[in-house]
């Protein structure tokens, strides 16, 4: 879907399209969008704070001509939820 063998200067990285360190989230979904399958979707459960978490849904639209490809994303907060909780059998 995505030209991998590009070798110029990097602009972007995961770092600035996420805003986040990768040990503070996991990746839940990651492909193509089943609403439009010419889009990426990233589902995540992003650490926002020491005890606080939130549902980030990212959509990665194509390229089209001369434009760069457009993202949006939605960050939604989980009311009561640790992913670092110990639960017993």
């Amino acid at each position: 879907m995505f030209n991998q063998a590009y070798a110029g200067p990097q602009k972007f990285s995961s770092k600035k399209l996420f805003g986040h360190k990768a040990d503070q989230s996991i990746t839940l979904f990651c492909g193509p969008d089943p609403a439009d399958t010419d889009r990426v979707l990233i589902r995540k459960i992003v650490q926002v704070n020491t005890n606080t978490y939130a549902y980030e849904e990212t959509r990665i639209n194509r390229a089209t001509g001369t434009s760069l490809p457009s993202i949006h994303k939605t960050i939604t907060k989980i009311h009561g939820f640790d992913l670092k909780e110990q639960l017993s059998n």
